[in-house]
């Protein structure tokens, strides 16, 4: 017996709200997966997702360091790009340009910058899986 699965696929802003029990949904442009729980209700995130290029410059002040991308984040997925410049960590003197804090609450911090005014902030990163 050949059962064939059906997976309703699209933009996340053009999928729906609600879908019939045991309905997959995929959102092509964030990688999330959804499950339906039946009309009228809500569907259920599954699946994490790549979010690419997020820009958080507004959370730049001037005075921090430390900043959130919104959302908790899968350890070790977090890609930052200051003023357009990737940072990372450097594999031989240990030294990290920028430390994932705490994944579950989405922030991290730049140890060895402050961020000015007109500096640009931008993040990628993989949302952390329900299940």
């Amino acid at each position: 017996m050949i059962t064939t699965i059906l997976i309703r696929r699209g933009l996340r802003s053009e999928l729906p709200l609600s879908a019939e029990l045991g309905e997959l949904l995929l959102a092509t442009d964030t990688g999330e997966i959804f499950y339906g729980t039946g009309p009228g209700n809500p569907v259920f995130r599954v699946g994490g997702g790549f979010v690419p290029d997020k820009d958080i410059t507004s959370q730049i002040d001037g005075a921090i360091n430390t900043f959130s991308v919104g959302e908790a984040y899968q350890p070790n997925s977090l890609v930052v790009y200051y003023c357009l410049s990737r940072l990372r960590k450097s594999v031989d003197t240990n030294i990290y340009d920028v430390v994932e804090l705490n994944p579950d609450a989405g922030t991290f911090q730049l140890p060895d910058r402050v961020p000015q005014l007109g500096d640009t902030l931008i993040v990628s990163y993989t949302r952390k899986t329900i299940i």
